[in-house]
């Protein structure tokens, strides 16, 4: 019987030791912070910016340091597809086209984790779009200050199941390379 005793004390006990711990902090994009997409045709190139102002006022991160590597759990943010501006009613059109914005009108990100490096950082991330699911390591650089960071995520379009449009009988072609640019002021 105190076998059984002693097997079940360092079961429950090994759990307490093993449970992780995660902090917390609520997150706060500055209004000068930008997103945009960048793609190009064989006849131009296309921008899609993304109104911050849509994001949410704060989102709460729930962390775990353990350096050089900070893990998140449930640090998503859904950005509403309808958030992005090409320029134009008929690039924005075909956007969310594109984006099969009517059966998915979010383009969902997960954060999973940040490794510090000497020249920066790398951010795993989850990326939905149209409902297909990817994981990216992207390289951030941080700025001046702490609190601005920067990247670019190339990627390509057919990955995510995407068809790139094709307009003027196929004349214009879209190409299936984007990169997606960010320039992130944080309050935290």
């Amino acid at each position: 019987m105190d076998k059984y005793l002693a097997i079940v004390l360092f079961v429950v006990l090994s759990s307490f030791c093993l449970k992780e711990e995660f902090e917390y902090a609520d997150v706060s994009f500055h209004t000068s912070s930008s997103l945009f997409i960048q793609g190009s045709s064989n006849v131009n190139t296309f921008q899609c910016h993304f109104n911050m102002a849509s994001m949410p006022a704060k989102t709460r991160i729930y962390y775990q340091k353990n350096e050089p590597i900070i893990s998140f759990k449930n640090a998503k943010l859904k950005l509403t597809n309808q958030g992005f501006d090409c320029g134009s009613r008929l690039i924005n059109k075909d956007f969310h086209e594109l984006l099969q914005s009517e059966k998915h009108p979010f383009i969902h990100l997960e954060l999973e984790k940040i490794v510090s490096h000497d020249y920066g950082y790398t951010a795993y991330v989850e990326i939905q779009i149209a409902g297909k699911k990817i994981r990216y390591a992207i390289p951030i650089k941080q700025k001046e200050t702490t609190d601005k960071y920067s990247g670019k995520l190339d990627i390509n379009i057919t990955d995510f199941n995407l068809v790139p449009p094709k307009k003027m009988l196929g004349a214009i072609v879209v190409r299936e390379e984007i990169s997606i640019h960010f320039d992130f002021k944080l309050t935290i």
